[in-house]
């Protein structure tokens, strides 16, 4: 038994003009989807990981600046002495 989706199916069983048809939808399916993914505010796979970058080396300074403050901290003389 075929797992095809019923609309290929029938797209088969039409004439030529019928894919032609077929071809317009997509593209309009396409473009519909592509829209509907902009406003959903979607980024793509590459924008995410330069994005996760960015974030791995700010956390990184910022745990250089934590270490660089507790240093300091600890060096200054303390007030009740």
């Amino acid at each position: 038994m075929k797992d095809n989706h019923p609309i290929e199916e029938l797209l088969r069983s039409l004439p030529e003009a019928a894919k032609q048809i077929k071809g317009e939808v997509d593209k309009v399916g396409r473009t519909l989807i592509d829209s509907q993914l902009k406003k959903a505010d979607v980024v793509t796979r590459e924008e995410f990981e330069e994005q996760q970058e960015i974030l791995r080396a700010a956390l990184e300074k910022l745990s250089v600046l934590e270490e660089k403050i507790d240093q300091i901290i600890k060096e200054k003389p303390s007030a009740d002495t």
